[in-house]
């Protein structure tokens, strides 16, 4: 079935392209947020979350505010989580709460701690009464 005059294989074609402008205008360290969040989707409809969470590893290095770090730090979470590998997720989490403790609002820490993909990876390692007490 074509959609807007594409076939599916030119729709793959432009996807992968895609993913490799983007991929080296990251590499070349142009690290806004347009550019993360659109290779990350593109990564996204192609399955490919080791990807996706490297670009994310290199953008959370270069984030260009606080904000844009925090979410990243979070995403990187998320991403382990759904992965199963409960303990990189839990590192990962371990570290953003401890990076981002004393530099963004209470209610933010909150919003990551209550995150239902946040509190999974805690319980698979045996750690849920931890994470009760980071709050």
């Amino acid at each position: 079935m074509e959609q807007y005059g594409k076939s599916p294989a030119d729709s793959d074609e432009i996807l992968w392209k895609a993913i490799e402008n983007l991929s080296q205008v990251l590499e070349l360290g142009d690290y806004t947020p347009e550019t993360v969040w659109s290779l990350t989707r593109a990564l996204r409809n192609i399955s490919d979350m080791d990807g996706i969470i490297e670009a994310l590893k290199k953008y959370a290095d270069n984030a260009p505010n606080l904000e844009q770090e925090f979410l990243v730090r979070h995403y990187i979470v998320d991403n382990y989580s759904l992965l199963r590998e409960y303990e990189e997720a839990v590192k990962w989490h371990k570290d953003l709460l401890q990076k981002m403790r004393s530099k963004v609002p209470p209610e933010r820490l909150l919003w990551s701690l209550s995150d239902s993909c946040m509190m999974g990876p805690w319980k698979e390692c045996g750690l849920l009464s931890e994470w009760v007490h980071l709050g």
